[in-house]
């Protein structure tokens, strides 16, 4: 195994649009920045391995829309591509190629594709000398926490994939973009995953008790209309499905036959890191069996689902919930459904509390809003609209360690809060903050922390996160992430 060293001002571990954001954020604003990619492609959920659309804030109010880099990224994207915006499935590798331009154009950059971080090498300790302990669930919900023996991160330890070649890349800032928080967790911060009770922060959407569970992941189809009758017939080890109530009845409809859909999604009762790729072949079961059911059964659509014929099928989960890491403020559903102003905001979100039900496919019925109906005016939906609402810089800073933070799904949320940040459009903004944030802590030679302390530029809850901190009319009683339990 060949082995080499790198040396960068800001690393980005994970590329999805929270970390290519992040990085090119940092970048612009002259940091020597590194990002580290696992996937052949940036992009995340949204690139052509998973293809689920872009969504945020604007999607649920007219008058607000996500700018900045994700905006540049959007519009370059619609200038160049053919494929028409549709429900997921349709994103092709022209947005691939989007993503990647913008990265290979962007000065101080350098990129890691197909890389995967393994490791974290921790300052004042020796390498492979620290194992990090494991999430006990004493909370009623997975809970690990901190047990680093340093407070900053030295260097990741990460492995290119068929080219046996191992990389330390060393770094002032770290920014974990990684969805399921790598780097956070082999640092050995505060982590939860699961679902906080009702009891513990008195929101709305918490269930009454803690649990374990996660929201599912989801494997998306395209379809295409080949002019002609295309029949098909499963394979033997598809999920057969031959009862219209399972979709018509519990909040499954198959809305059209040409790509989709976001409930094809399993996770509960298997573990959404750990066993990833048994949800993946499950997940690819349940696809072949809906197609099936479409094409031969469905009384609604199968006479237009005729000449249909299947052109592509996702085989990359995209994933909604795993962990999420302990920072300077816990933002919880009170906080979303009170609108609280934050001095350190650095981006707004506005998608309604979008809580999957566990199991997905496996699950009595969809999640609640869907089952309902879909109706806008339904009373399951009445609750769940929120924002826009601000969201502090603090949630993306590490309480735990000095040289960290995180944008993306893995932020220092409650599971209810989860719901609604969870959104490219908004983890893209919080990306960009992140990258900003370590930017102007490495040129200001001040702590990240103190940062979120300090106000840049104006403030404005319409635009996109291009300062660390905005200045904010109110004041309100500062909430830290609990304590772990004696």
């Amino acid at each position: 195994m060949k082995r080499k060293e790198e040396s960068y001002d800001v690393v980005v571990c994970g590329g999805g649009l929270a970390g290519l954001c992040a990085a090119v954020a940092a970048a612009r604003l002259g940091a020597r920045t590194c990002i580290i990619q696992d996937r052949p492609v940036f992009g995340g959920c949204s690139s052509s391995e998973i293809r689920v659309p872009v969504g945020g804030c604007g999607n649920y109010h007219v008058y607000a829309r996500e700018t900045g880099i994700i905006a540049e990224l959007l519009i370059e994207e619609r200038a160049k591509n053919h494929e028409p915006v549709d429900e997921g499935g349709w994103t092709n590798s022209v947005w691939d190629m989007v993503m990647y331009d913008l990265a290979m154009r962007t000065p101080n950059l350098t990129i890691h594709l197909n890389t995967a971080v393994q490791d974290v090498l921790l300052e004042g300790a020796e390498p492979g000398s620290f194992t990090p302990a494991e999430a006990n669930t004493s909370r009623g919900y997975y809970f690990r926490p901190a047990c680093s023996p340093s407070r900053r991160i030295e260097a990741v330890l990460a492995r290119v994939a068929n080219a046996e070649l191992e990389v330390v890349i060393r770094g002032k800032h770290f920014i974990d973009c990684t969805g399921d928080s790598i780097v956070a967790d082999r640092a050995g911060c505060e982590w939860r995953m699961g679902s906080e009770g009702k009891g513990e922060f008195n929101e709305i959407h918490a269930p009454e008790k803690p649990n374990c569970d996660t929201m599912g992941s989801t494997i998306h189809f395209k379809s295409k209309d080949i002019g002609r009758p295309a029949p098909y017939a499963a394979p033997d080890w598809a999920v057969r499905h031959d009862d219209a109530r399972y979709f018509y009845d519990q909040g499954r409809y198959p809305y059209n036959v040409r790509c989709g859909y976001w409930w094809i999604e399993i996770g509960v009762p298997w573990h959404t890191i750990h066993d990833a790729e048994k949800i993946r072949y499950e997940l690819t079961r349940h696809c072949l069996g809906v197609w099936d059911w479409l094409k031969n059964k469905d009384p609604r659509l199968k006479d237009k689902a005729k000449n249909y014929m299947l052109d592509w099928i996702g085989q990359v989960p995209g994933k909604r919930d795993s962990r999420r890491v302990a920072g300077l403020y816990l933002l919880n559903e009170n906080d979303l459904q009170n609108k609280t102003t934050f001095p350190d905001e650095i981006a707004y979100a506005g998608w309604y509390v979008d809580l999957h039900t566990p199991g997905g496919l496996l699950a009595p019925t969809s999640e609640p809003v869907n089952a309902d109906g879909g109706k806008a005016d339904s009373k399951i939906m009445a609750k769940c609209y929120v924002g826009p609402y601000g969201i502090p810089l603090r949630s993306l800073i590490s309480k735990d360690i000095d040289n960290l933070l995180f944008a993306g799904r893995n932020i220092s949320v409650t599971h209810a809060a989860l719901g609604s940040v969870r959104t490219m459009g908004t983890t893209s903004l919080m990306g960009q903050a992140a990258g900003t944030a370590a930017a102007i802590a490495l040129r200001s030679g001040i702590p990240l922390a103190e940062v979120s302390k300090r106000r840049y530029g104006k403030s404005s809850r319409g635009s996109c996160a291009t300062a660390p901190s905005c200045p904010a009319s109110a004041t309100r009683t500062r909430r830290t992430w609990p304590a772990a339990p004696a």
